[in-house]
């Protein structure tokens, strides 16, 4: 089996669909990857880094397409991308099929086999697969991180021999009185 990655084409969009340690796995499963070259550039993986994982990086996208049986995705395709799917090929990647009709309309029509990442059922036995749970585990760690930089005071309480530092309150107690 061929596995496809491409570079997303999202604007500002830093993730990849595989790093260097999955597609060491997918080689150990004796699947074939093909990666689109820079594809993991903003996530800080070179194409060296895939091919010393095993697999072959290839210079568009078009030639990944062309040559997959699977392609893994973090967004959802554009139409434009759905035209360089083969047909009867498969689709793994967020697709949100309620706001996207007309995506999985043309990936109907081109017999495409597609995998919705965000309707996964997030149960114990998909945990690995949950998109939804590490994505909005990464959001609430990133909020805080960001909330630090603009609180321009230290979070923690840190009793030091120069005295204590109280802690922040990001959120102050909200107290609501109702009149009976």
């Amino acid at each position: 089996m061929k596995v496809g990655v491409v570079k997303e084409i999202v604007p500002g969009e830093t993730r990849v669909a595989a790093t260097p340690e999955t597609v060491s796995k997918m080689m150990v499963a004796n699947m074939e990857v093909l990666i689109e070259s820079s594809a993991g550039k903003h996530a800080y993986f070179s194409d060296q880094d895939y091919t010393q994982a095993g697999a072959h990086v290839l210079m568009s996208a078009k030639e990944v397409y062309a040559q997959t049986d699977v392609v893994l995705k973090v967004q959802p395709p554009f139409n434009d991308e759905v035209d360089f799917l083969r047909e009867g090929s498969t689709l793994i990647a967020p697709l949100y099929p309620v706001k996207n009709a007309d995506l999985i309309k043309k990936l109907n029509a081109k017999k495409i086999t597609a995998f919705s990442l965000e309707l996964l059922p997030r149960i114990a036995r998909a945990q690995s697969m949950d998109i939804l749970s590490s994505m909005s585990n990464l959001a609430g760690y990133k909020s805080v991180m960001m909330a630090a930089e603009h609180l321009g005071k230290i979070f923690p309480m840190m009793t030091t021999a120069a005295g204590t530092i109280l802690p922040a309150r990001p959120l102050q107690p909200l107290v609501v009185w109702v009149a009976w």
